[in-house]
């Protein structure tokens, strides 16, 4: 009795495992210097008004200014210009997420867009300064940038 039950404990570990990586998927690639409330603010609204995952990796993982070239992600969140260009960008104050064309053409990502430019107005009205003092407060920034969407009614 006792092996049934461990394999049926295995089972559904190993299926929760594999239910949390179902849908589309987007890759998003920050720089170390990059605001962690924004970062998870723009992730939790996305994957909460469109369903679409983000995979975050630092820049110093990819090869600089070819990231959105050679399509390696799909994002680049900085503060400045990328070296190639982008298929277009949006402006969250001082940083500018770049999208590349995948995020305009792929039918599975076809809410992203129109989600993340009503983010963009949102954040640009509203601020986002509520979950920076909640980080700084020792606050998950995951949990600070879904408490702070839940209390502003934008999901």
């Amino acid at each position: 009795m006792k092996p049934l039950l461990l394999s049926l404990l295995i089972l559904l570990l190993w299926a929760g495992q594999g239910a949390a990586h179902l849908g589309p998927r987007l890759i998003m690639a920050v720089v170390p210097s990059s605001d962690i409330a924004l970062v998870e603010l723009i992730t939790f609204y996305l994957e909460e008004k469109t369903g679409v995952g983000t995979d975050l990796l630092s820049m110093d993982q990819l090869r600089g200014g070819e990231a959105l070239r050679d399509r390696s992600v799909d994002f680049i969140l900085q503060p400045s210009s990328p070296e190639q260009s982008a298929a277009g960008s949006l402006g969250f104050g001082e940083t500018r997420l770049y999208y590349m064309d995948r995020i305009q053409n792929d039918l599975s990502f076809s809410t992203v867009l129109p989600a993340l430019k009503k983010l963009t107005h949102r954040v640009a009205r509203e601020g986002i300064d509520p979950v920076r003092a909640a980080i700084a407060a020792g606050e998950s920034p995951r949990a600070a940038a879904r408490l702070f969407l839940l209390r502003q009614g934008w999901i």
